[in-house]
């Protein structure tokens, strides 16, 4: 079982390619186009002479509705499309590339399951290699081999043979030279040897077929044999390299959660630091407000001493005056007694007063007159 798969690029008008009407090669020619490649592969009435009992396609990617509008799209696009130099696309430009990738009857009975593997894995080669340009993959079942046709359109640069790898490899050199068909057959090489690599090895297919290498049956088989073993290998390969690569997705997982962690850490350190020096700023502030508060309560606390010292002194001075106005008040008073013969207290030891009704009555200050000493201390203010 080897690999077949295959790329041509087609133009809106026929080229002078031609195609056989029946299986048996000879009479009736149709010449190529896209419209006729979209045909035949959608079954179209007279378009697939071909194939005994034609069947409808089974759309891989895409559908009826995107093959059916591949051609509108390229005549949008080629409306719209002008050269650098302004020109128009030429009329036999090759604007549609398609191929088609085959695989063994006898390997799909056999093995299902490789065969669903198979298409899935040839549509993932297409799609990393042609991107968004591969618009539709369908499968066909009513032929020898099953297989998969794709179609690649380009509406930015309608011109798709920069999309072949043959094409595009030839046109860095003289066209028709003989570097530039060397540079084809190589890039063509290289296109094969990616899809081996890619689906071939997996799949047990080999690269080249026995007519190519000239094999014997037995060489063939063998050859055959050892593909399918490379294949079970490669597929064992692939559990390890999957197991392998889940343990290092798992420690990567890890590695970025702890990172995710540390990162957060250093973040609420960051804060903390930060809120730190804030409060930092903060104490020393109010420590310098301490210190002038401080200065200001000694300066308060020099005042007031200041001013205790002067109240002290005031209140010297105060009884000073009380003392003198004392002294004046008994000496004005004696002075006074005598002058108005009034005896003083010497004089009056052998007084009796209980003997003079007099003396008690000129004792009550509300009698009138009110006696001397009343009227000595109310003229003094007392």
């Amino acid at each position: 079982m080897y690999q077949f798969i295959h790329i041509e690029t087609y133009a809106l008008k026929a080229s002078s390619k031609v195609k056989p009407t029946s299986k048996k090669q000879g009479s009736g020619k149709i010449k190529y186009s896209a419209s006729h490649i979209i045909d035949e592969a959608l079954r179209e009435v007279k378009a697939c002479p071909h194939v005994d009992n034609p069947m409808p396609p089974k759309f891989v990617l895409g559908s009826e509705d995107d093959m059916r509008n591949l051609i509108p799209r390229i005549n949008d696009a080629v409306s719209k499309f002008k050269n650098p130099d302004g020109r128009k696309l030429r009329s036999d430009a090759h604007i549609l590339l398609a191929g088609v990738a085959s695989y063994p009857r006898e390997a799909e009975q056999d093995n299902p399951d490789n065969y669903e593997k198979w298409k899935a894995k040839t549509v993932d080669f297409l799609q990393k290699k042609y991107g968004d340009k591969l618009t539709v993959v369908l499968e066909h079942q009513d032929e020898a081999h099953p297989h998969l046709h794709f179609y690649c359109l380009d509406e930015q640069s309608p011109n798709v043979k920069m999309l072949h790898d043959g094409y595009a490899a030839a046109s860095k050199h003289p066209q028709l030279s003989k570097e530039s068909g060397l540079a084809y057959k190589a890039a063509m090489r290289e296109f094969q040897n990616a899809y081996y690599q890619d689906v071939g090895v997996s799949t047990g297919l080999t690269r080249i077929g026995p007519g190519r290498k000239r094999l014997s049956r037995v060489e063939w088989n063998s050859q055959k044999a050892e593909a399918q073993q490379i294949a079970k290998a490669y597929v064992a390969t692939s559990e390890i390299v999957n197991e392998a690569t889940l343990q290092g997705q798992s420690i990567v997982n890890e590695a970025r959660q702890e990172r995710i962690k540390l990162e957060q850490e250093r973040r609420d350190f960051e804060v903390e630091q930060a809120t730190f020096y804030e409060k930092k700023r903060e104490l020393i502030a109010f420590m310098k407000k301490a210190k002038e508060f401080q200065a200001q309560l000694y300066d308060v606390e020099v005042i007031q001493k200041g001013r205790h010292q002067m109240l002290l002194a005031h209140e010297q001075e105060y009884q000073s005056k009380v003392r003198l106005t004392d002294e004046l008040r008994l000496r004005l008073t004696d002075e006074f007694l005598r002058e108005n013969g009034i005896p003083l207290e010497s004089d009056m030891t052998d007084v009796d007063f209980t003997q003079s009704t007099d003396w008690t009555v000129g004792c009550d200050p509300t009698q009138n007159p009110a006696p001397p000493w009343y009227r000595i201390d109310n003229d003094l203010k007392i």
